[in-house]
């Protein structure tokens, strides 16, 4: 072929023969190997073979917004999705999926949407695609482009959009463009809005239910920058909820419909969760007649239903006409258990995740579960953490030796309690000379002596103020008594935390008060001697 100087403009890409003692012995579609690798039988050229390039069947040009706009030869039976497929589909600033398909030989122009296309019917393997014809420009418009003599379509039409217009055109012909009016527009009026400034704009009301009649005195002629607003049924229409509320596997609002049941309501939302076993279910309306919709004016109207073991309902209760804004309420026994966990880690026999056995179990319960602490364990730094509040003080000592008591403290899912190892640092901070860390003394357990361990105080001790905070979280702070003052006991892991006196108001000093006051004085006598001369 390329010996042969390649193929004139009118060659047939799609279908090349070769031909051998009269007949043809492979069939080459050069889309198929430029696209997908396919070289046919790949049978090598024999002494006398002929290579037969006949005429293209037809030509389509792809044009605006796809991967490869070009010119496309087609065989007969392909049609729009083939092209589109050879376009490499929409680019990523396709406008939409509306393709304006535009056939040369009669003008004829219509738009189709892409998802309205398949390749293939699924009875009996008919082509459903748009067969093209040789000379069509099938075109896709980017978001980008700038397009003239505007109309915009707004409203229940197929394909809400702008269109460009010609002079002469009008409203059917716009409402063509945009795929036509959909089943639920409200036909007996329309509007036609013209002009840019809302204030002054036109508002030409239109009906549309002859509008396909060419003579229809509603068919009025468009002019660039009208909007053509299409009403529809849908927006006359009361949209009822009804609003379900509790252990249904999908809770919230679903749409209305008449003759709703109760079971209806329940299925679409999903069913009961295992939790309302043994609960039961109320129905509040408002609305005492389902054929006129009346509000009740003696407000709601509740209705109470049990819920089996089988989290199912009697016949007579599923078969309950709903109405209009009623609301379900699905309750749970109070007495339910959900599946509560706990993970317990640190030093403790068998750390790891614990179901609650109990709705009210205690801190003592899960510790013998556990195991008990190890000897490496320090009770009194134990911690408990709980997502929802952030940590809790505990003591782990009094709740072991106290069982029952507030101290040993009720767990809830999703608790974790943390038992460290003893932690023998104290940290001393705040305005001392040296913040350190150093080992508990046993013997030593005074705020001073740590104190004086880190250097002293500092420049500005604010003593009264001076707290510990202990590994557990807890904070002690010091007590004042007149001129005593009592500090917390040091532990293992504590932190002694000594605070800045605050700054105080800058005073006046004496002599801005000697001179404030002999102001003052003289300003006194002053008005004394004017007194005594006046009188």
């Amino acid at each position: 072929m390329f010996r042969a100087g390649g193929l004139t403009d009118y060659g047939n890409l799609r279908k090349i023969e070769i031909k051998r003692s009269g007949l043809t012995v492979d069939i080459l579609d050069l889309y198929e190997y430029i696209s997908k690798g396919g070289k046919g039988q790949e049978i090598y050229l024999e002494d006398n073979d002929v290579i037969l390039v006949g005429l293209y069947e037809k030509k389509v040009n792809a044009i605006g917004s796809f991967k490869r706009p070009m010119f496309y030869q087609l065989t007969n039976d392909e049609g729009l999705t083939d092209l589109i497929e050879l376009a490499g589909g929409p680019a990523f600033n396709a406008r939409n999926s509306l393709v304006h398909v535009k056939t040369i030989s009669n003008e004829e122009e219509r738009y189709i949407d892409l998802a309205s296309l398949s390749k293939k019917n699924a009875v009996g393997g008919q082509y459903t695609d748009l067969i093209l014809n040789d000379g069509d420009e099938v075109s896709l418009k980017p978001v980008n482009e700038g397009l003239k003599n505007i109309v915009k379509v707004e409203g229940d039409v197929n394909y809400p959009d702008e269109y460009e217009v010609r002079a002469g055109e009008r409203v059917i012909d716009v409402l063509r463009k945009a795929g036509g009016i959909s089943g639920s527009a409200y036909l007996p009026r329309a509007f036609v809005l013209r002009g840019s400034n809302p204030l002054e704009s036109d508002a030409i009301k239109i009906n549309l239910e002859n509008i396909g009649n060419p003579n229809d005195v509603n068919n009025i002629e468009v002019m660039a920058g009208d909007r053509i607003k299409v009403l529809s049924n849908k927006d006359f229409e009361q949209q009822y909820k009804i609003e379900v509320i509790g252990y249904v596997r999908k809770p919230g609002k679903i749409p209305y419909y008449k003759n709703m049941k109760l079971k209806d309501v329940l299925l679409l939302c999903g069913g009961l969760r295992l939790d309302a076993e043994n609960g039961r279910i109320e129905v509040s309306n408002i609305v005492d007649s389902v054929s006129k919709y009346n509000i009740n004016s003696k407000g709601s109207m509740v209705k109470s239903i049990a819920i089996n073991s089988n989290l199912e309902i009697d016949e007579a209760s599923e078969n309950i006409i709903l109405k209009p804004m009623d609301r379900v309420y699905v309750r749970r026994k109070t007495e339910f258990l959900s599946q509560s966990r706990v993970t317990l880690s640190g030093e403790v026999a068998y750390a790891g995740e614990y179901a609650l056995i109990e709705k009210n179990e205690r801190l003592s319960s899960l510790l013998k579960r556990c195991g008990g602490t190890l000897s490496t364990a320090y009770p009194e730094g134990a911690k408990l953490i709980r997502p929802s509040v952030g940590q809790i003080v505990i003591d782990l000592p009094a709740a072991l030796t106290r069982k029952g008591s507030k101290q040993d403290i009720i767990l809830k899912d999703s608790d974790i309690i943390i038992i460290p190892t003893i932690n023998e640092i104290v940290q001393i901070r705040g305005e001392v000379q040296v913040p350190v860390n150093i080992k508990f003394d046993k013997e030593n357990s005074s705020v001073q002596y740590y104190i004086g361990a880190a250097g002293g105080y500092g420049d500005n001790p604010w003593r009264s103020r001076i707290n510990v905070k202990y590994s557990n979280g807890r904070v002690k702070k010091t007590r004042n008594f007149l001129f005593f003052r009592s500090y917390p006991v040091v532990k293992e892991g504590s932190t002694i935390r000594v605070p800045a006196r605050p700054k105080k108001e800058n005073k006046a000093d004496l002599k801005d008060i000697i001179t404030i006051t002999s102001t003052f004085l003289t300003t006194v006598a002053t008005l004394i001697l004017v007194y005594k001369t006046v009188k």
